[in-house]
């Protein structure tokens, strides 16, 4: 052994414990998040076992590395908890929108004034263990001293961190050239198109949406998440190409003219924060269930989300537009001042939109008008004051009206603490608080429902109620599952879909579709119902009155992904507005 490493045992020592607590935090974390370890894999796919492992051990052994130039180690503990607070911020943000933060979530923190309350909901007793691993070698760090700096240290492992990293690439592509498909946790989620940590790599320069950036950290460690952010903010300071468009990809879904529709009736488009499927019962909105007993409708139980980085804002955009968001950025933010199609475009008189929170929220002083709206109006979260104002508005000449609720946000404080729904004792409590908050909604909702049925001037009014994106995680859905099938419910928790109910005259007999739609479908389907068939726009989802549409769709979700993406960065639609 080298006369300077048995001169500084404890150094040494103090750096494996150190990288190891670190490798611990990794595991810990993609435990909590993403599911299960791969450990089992060792004997079934051992190639693939070791392309998950070693950029963990690679990242752990690089920050430790850097034990040996320091005279005192006080810094292990100030980074471990740099460490915990990443790895909690990202499990919140995780159980929130089942991704990772990335550099367009950074930029958001913002737009989260008056909205905090809303991360308690999403924290868990298992965060604990990240400080609590950090505070493990606290005493340690705080008495061992370096009597001599070792310089080179780090550059060895600055050599290991890239010679595993490469190495794991290697041998994961090896891997994959025996399967097609890599399962992180069988119950949850597979990923198809995975790859470890390459710092030099094109590829880490892009930005991920939800799904192939969960399969991306799970093949390398949330630490690399940190190295992913500086590197796509690398990219996108670079000048971007505006991808190409092939008319050929739109041709079904233009007219051959602008053609200037006007909507037939009046039409209230209501989306409610948070708003899922099996929440629509007899029980959460009786007011609701009853109208919709007594009236011909519409009504798809199974609306998936399409919602991507900007959330809420996302939920907006699909339903008045007809487009996805961006598969990289969030759109209010980074394409505010385009021309977008919309319904609000088909107005003949006046379009309205109601708010419940700050106009600069999601950028909505200018996303209201890029939506045609022309008037941009902000109450409160109580949803009988929102629809008030609602009926005033329809009183007031104006034929399309967009209402955004907020009373049913997480943590569902709002709502249920005004809501006077009983329930029973032994209901989770995140569930029997979003049903209350879906009641006090209903509530509200009443007011509006009563005016359409009385009043022979709203009589021809369509309601479009729809949410904005679901709410709960799958491990919560599990857990609630497990009550409602206990108690022979009626409820369809495990599954997370939005609901699209359309109220209106113009439909003759209740229409009912079980079969699982997307958001994009809603926009098409309000233009039929509002006779706006011969809008320039079709959208990229399908009119859900036609059902041999919804079973032979032109493009798949991806592609239309891939599509919207151009379309909007190219700000395709100023021609129809020059």
């Amino acid at each position: 052994m080298p006369d300077y490493i048995r001169r500084n045992k404890a150094i040494c020592w103090f750096s494996l414990f150190f990288a190891f607590i670190i490798f611990v935090k990794i595991l810990v974390f993609q435990h909590i998040t993403a599911g299960g370890l791969m450990f089992r894999s060792l004997w079934n796919a051992p190639l693939f076992f070791w392309s998950w492992l070693l950029p963990k051990i690679a990242i752990s052994v690089f920050i430790a590395s850097f034990v040996f130039i320091a005279k005192r180690q006080y810094w292990t503990v100030i980074v471990g908890f740099f460490i915990d607070l990443w790895c909690i911020a990202n499990a919140i943000y995780f159980r929130a929108y089942d991704g990772y933060f990335d550099i367009y979530t950074i930029q958001l923190g913002g737009n989260m004034k008056g909205f905090w309350s809303s991360v308690i909901f999403f924290t868990s007793w298992k965060d604990l263990l990240f400080p609590l691993l950090t505070l493990t070698y606290l005493p340690l760090a705080l008495k061992v001293i370096n009597t001599k700096r070792f310089w080179h240290t780090p550059l060895i492992g600055v050599a290991l961190f890239i010679a595993l990293s490469y190495f794991s690439t290697g041998i994961l592509i090896a891997n994959q050239e025996k399967t097609d498909e890599f399962s992180y946790n069988d119950e949850y989620i597979c990923y198809n198109d995975v790859f470890s940590y390459n710092p030099f790599s094109e590829q880490t320069r892009k930005c991920f949406h939800t799904t192939s950036k969960v399969g991306q950290i799970c093949s390398t460690s949330i630490i690399h998440d940190a190295g992913y952010i500086i590197n796509d903010y690398i990219y996108l300071r670079k000048n971007y190409t505006i991808p190409f468009i092939d008319y050929n990809d739109l041709r079904n879904m233009l007219s051959t003219t602008h053609i200037n529709c006007m909507l037939k009736n009046p039409c209230i488009i209501v989306i409610v924060e948070s708003l899922e499927d099996w929440a629509v019962n007899e029980v959460s909105m009786p007011h609701l269930s009853k109208y919709m007993k007594q009236h011909p409708h519409l009504h798809a139980h199974k609306i998936k989300k399409q919602t991507l980085s900007g959330n809420s804002a996302d939920g907006q955009l699909i339903i008045n537009t007809g487009l996805l968001p961006l598969t990289s950025g969030v759109t209010c933010y980074m394409f505010p001042y385009n021309q977008y199609p919309s319904i609000a475009d088909c107005c003949s008189k006046k379009a309205a939109t109601i708010l419940p929170h700050s106009i600069e929220s999601w950028n909505q002083q200018y996303m209201s008008p890029a939506y045609h709206y022309d008037t941009t109006i902000v109450r409160n979260a109580n949803d009988s004051i929102l629809f008030e104002t609602t009926l005033e508005l329809l009183h007031g000449g104006y034929d399309c009206i967009q209402v955004i609720t907020l009373s049913t946000h997480a943590p569902f404080d709002y709502g249920a603490s005004r809501s006077d729904l009983v329930l029973p004792q032994d209901m989770p409590l995140y569930m029997s608080q979003y049903m209350k908050s879906v009641y006090y909604f209903d509530s509200g909702l009443n007011m509006l429902l009563e005016q359409l049925a009385s009043d022979t001037l709203l009589q021809k009014t369509s309601v479009i109620i729809t949410g904005d994106h679901t709410i709960f995680y799958h491990k919560a859905r599990e857990k609630y599952h497990q009550y409602v099938e206990q108690n022979n419910l009626n409820y369809r928790v495990n599954e997370g879909y939005c609901p699209l109910i359309i109220l209106s005259d113009n439909i003759s007999e209740t229409i009912t579709i079980d079969e699982p739609c997307y958001q994009m479908d809603i926009f098409p389907t309000i233009m039929h119902v509002t006779g706006c068939n011969d809008y320039y726009w079709k959208g990229l989802g399908v009119n859900l009155f036609d059902t041999l549409a919804i079973k032979n769709r032109e493009l798949t979700e991806e592609q239309c992904y891939d599509l919207s993406d151009r379309l909007i960065r190219n700000n395709w639609f100023k021609q129809y507005y020059e």
